[in-house]
């Protein structure tokens, strides 16, 4: 597999570098996202493309997860992480491999924020440090979704 990266933008709205391409969610990859950002496709020769990524290097996201201390120059943040449909749950590893790249490719801390009990998951086998919201112990009680749970490389 390739990792192919485009340059970062100044912090405007951006065209992202995507099509609609079957097997990827067009609302995640397709239209304007706001800079900085970084977007990375990985190919691999047999299968073609086979994952995307959206990475936020210097991010702050974090102060709301009282596990957690948010260094002063920030992290890089994986946004956005997604296999090609067609290949996902299929032991190929492909997602524990994009990650791998990614902490290869970016200083860390290496963060993501899970969108789902799915990608908790996912972080979760990857054995990646979780962080709480901290509303998240009162939705729960309410029987609410908690806000998104922070994942943190444990390279970091």
């Amino acid at each position: 597999m390739t990792l192919i990266d485009s340059a970062a933008q100044s912090a405007r709205w951006v065209q992202k570098p995507f099509g609609n391409t079957r097997g990827f969610n067009p609302n995640w990859w397709v239209g304007s996202a706001k800079s900085p950002a970084v977007w990375c496709s990985v190919t691999d020769a047999a299968m073609g493309e086979v994952a995307r990524a959206q990475v936020k290097t210097r991010s702050l996201v974090g102060v709301a997860y009282p596990t957690r201390r948010v260094p002063v120059g920030g992290a890089t943040e994986i946004h956005l992480l997604e296999v090609r449909e067609d290949l996902r749950r299929g032991c190929r590893g492909i997602g524990r491999a994009v990650v791998a790249m990614l902490e290869e490719a970016f200083p860390g801390p290496l963060l993501a924020l899970s969108l789902d009990a799915t990608s908790d998951g996912f972080w979760r086998r990857l054995g990646w440090n979780e962080h709480d919201h901290e509303d998240a112990a009162g939705r729960r009680a309410e029987g609410a979704r908690p806000p998104a749970n922070l994942f943190e490389s444990v390279r970091s």
